[in-house]
């Protein structure tokens, strides 16, 4: 869809009441960062106070952000909580800076707890991602081949739940993250919307970005093997596997359940340290069905930058230049 000649267009609500008009004079620049994983969504509102007048919002306002065109509608980005302002003098401006409201201090804070059971019966992952997600007041979204994936036991030592989580999911190529009152945990590159679907990938030519593209092919980790331990029930001996055989090695965190969990994590594991990162940056007219974790297709450009990417971070900016939606991607 050509998105050039489309007006851009925003909606602000504060604590469910249409602020836009008021603040459609002085708004200088709307910006919304999406981040995959651990680190928390962002919005940003810079808005012109020549006049002395704004006053500063509550921290813990709620704020509602839509993005999108007056010809195609807009779309609901999230909400979210004020966290701090910053007010400008020469010129004189007020920029208010919210998170995600699904980042909650608690989902960050370090804690030090063991997850097993008392008796025999191994721990799952559904029952970690459950039993957080509840903590928290989340509804846990969990993909269903994550279903037999279990545990002999879980540390978390000085850890946040939503640290732990992201490395339970690294291990086996997923991600978890907060999203609209959902605490989800999909396959990395499976993106989610709001109501917990799957989202379309987006395919991307060379006429729909903006000039300055660039691919930076980095070095892979200096790691030759990777040793994960599991429990064996048979002989009540706690077992190892390794997935390669060269220098120097990692030695996973966690218990698996079984040997063949084992096996997946380290074969998952080493699999990432021996593929070269890569990163893919660009900017584009606005989109929001750009999003972090949409999987990407490019095609049409050359070798080296064509094929299959994952959104890691999104910023979609609305400003005087209009609406722009700027991408840093990993390759897939």
């Amino acid at each position: 869809m050509e998105l050039t000649h489309y007006t851009p267009a925003y909606r602000v609500s504060a604590d469910g009441e249409d602020i836009s008009a008021v603040i459609q004079p002085r708004c200088i620049s709307l910006s919304i960062v999406d981040q995959a994983g651990i680190e928390s969504d962002s919005m940003s509102l810079k808005l012109d106070d020549r006049d002395g007048l704004l006053e500063m919002p509550p921290r813990g306002r709620v704020l509602t952000v839509a993005l999108g065109y007056d010809e195609t509608g807009l779309v609901t980005m999230g909400q979210y909580v004020v966290d701090d302002v910053v007010i400008g003098h020469a010129p004189n401006t007020m920029t208010i800076n919210a998170k995600a409201a699904d980042t909650t201090q608690q989902l960050t804070a370090p804690k030090t707890r063991t997850w097993q059971h008392s008796t025999s019966q191994h721990i799952s992952l559904n029952e970690i991602v459950s039993v957080i997600a509840r903590e928290h007041g989340l509804t846990p979204v969990t993909s269903v081949e994550y279903a037999r994936t279990t545990y002999g036991v879980v540390n978390q030592t000085a850890e946040s739940d939503i640290n732990l989580l992201t490395r339970l999911a690294s291990d086996i190529g997923a991600i978890a993250k907060p999203v609209a009152g959902r605490l989800i945990l999909v396959p990395r590159g499976q993106a989610k919307s709001a109501s917990g679907q799957a989202l379309e990938g987006v395919t991307l030519s060379p006429n729909a970005v903006q000039p300055g593209l660039s691919v930076r092919h980095g070095l892979r980790e200096q790691y030759g093997s990777v040793v994960a331990y599991y429990h064996d029930t048979d002989t009540a001996q706690r077992k190892s596997v390794k997935a390669g055989s060269e220098a120097p090695e990692l030695v996973l965190r966690d218990t698996y359940d079984d040997e063949t969990a084992a096996q997946q994590a380290a074969q998952s594991r080493l699999r990432r340290a021996t593929q070269s990162p890569s990163d893919l940056s660009f900017s584009m007219p606005g989109d929001t069905a750009v999003s972090a974790e949409v999987p990407l297709t490019l095609t049409g450009f050359r070798s080296g930058i064509d094929g299959q990417w994952v959104c890691e971070r999104v910023t979609h900016k609305y400003d005087s230049s209009g609406f722009i939606t700027s991408v840093t991607a990993v390759a897939a």
